[in-house]
């Protein structure tokens, strides 16, 4: 996605929530994001200064709030840069370089949401909204490590104050994530790899999609191993897919494009289908049988390739 920086540092003292901000930020597409840097550098070595480009944040929060996830985390309090001593020396240092670097400070007190924190820091590196595109259906279900309002199932598109979310098509969303369109999307990986653009995105996070699954099924369960004097009648809706499979088989074959259900096209006129399946009850009331599992279905989230 086009930002304003290069790389975003985030600083602070242990307890304020840096990784959490980071792995927040990483996993809706930000893949420059860095738990700590120069900031922290600067504090024992003031000859550190800032680099073009790049966005330093600052977390802050009070001493005894930082002790206080510190030991929720199980972390030692007598460790240090953990005691009342070494957090308040470093909580005035970085207050000390932070306009050096000019950082954005942002104070993150126990009612401040992690939400509210990663909108700001949303708006200060693309100086707009981020544009999601979610899947309509049964994968609209995507667990973000972050919380982000989805939008009703009235409606395409639901805005926060720093996210633009787009229900849309699965198949829709990777073309639109490589042309720049979206920011990041939720996809199934079905969806990703049918996609021409595949080459131009990569996975931020995945969601295993239990029970769902991409098969070759057929009323014959031999068709695929039976000599034919003629080619083999493919009918699909991930003809991309598809063709990659069959073309590792070296045997002829005739792949329709079919939008939609195809079960009920196998054997009358089509040899074999191609498909997702979760319970199989459908494939049985067709009178279908799995021949092959090619790979179960996972939910993901895809960015841009740096």
């Amino acid at each position: 996605m086009n930002t304003l920086y290069s790389r975003v540092e985030v600083d602070g003292n242990d307890g304020v929530g840096k990784s959490t901000l980071v792995r927040g930020l990483q996993s809706i597409g930000f893949a420059n994001v860095k738990d700590r840097g120069r900031l922290t550098q600067a504090t024992d070595d003031r000859t550190v200064g800032p680099e073009p480009g790049v966005l330093y944040i600052l977390l802050t929060a009070p001493v005894a709030e930082c002790r206080k996830r510190l030991q929720r985390a199980g972390k030692d309090l007598d460790e240090r840069y953990h005691t009342v001593q070494d957090l308040s020396l470093y909580h005035d240092r970085f207050l000390e370089v932070a306009p050096l670097f000019n950082a954005h400070v942002l104070d993150v007190r126990e009612e401040s949401l992690t939400l509210f924190r990663l909108e700001r820091v949303v708006h200060l590196i693309l100086g707009r909204a981020l544009r999601v595109g979610v899947p309509k259906g049964r994968l609209n279900n995507f667990e973000w490590p972050i919380e982000i309002l989805p939008p009703s199932e009235r409606v395409l598109r639901s805005t926060t104050r720093s996210f633009d979310i787009f229900r849309l098509r699965s198949k829709a969303i990777p073309d639109m994530v490589a042309h720049g369109l979206l920011d990041v999307g939720v996809t199934g990986l079905d969806s990703l790899q049918e996609s021409a653009a595949v080459d131009q995105l990569e996975v931020c996070g995945s969601k295993l999609q239990p029970n769902v699954r991409m098969v070759i099924a057929a009323a014959d369960p031999k068709i695929l191993y039976q000599p034919l004097n003629r080619p083999l009648v493919v009918a699909t809706s991930y003809p991309r897919l598809a063709e990659q499979y069959l073309g590792r088989l070296g045997r002829p074959f005739i792949l329709l494009d079919m939008p939609g259900c195809v079960e009920g096209l196998c054997p009358a006129l089509v040899d074999l289908i191609i498909d997702i399946a979760e319970t199989g009850e459908t494939l049985q009331a067709n009178g279908l049988v799995l021949i092959q599992e090619l790979f179960e279905l996972t939910t993901v989230a895809v960015r841009r390739k740096l």
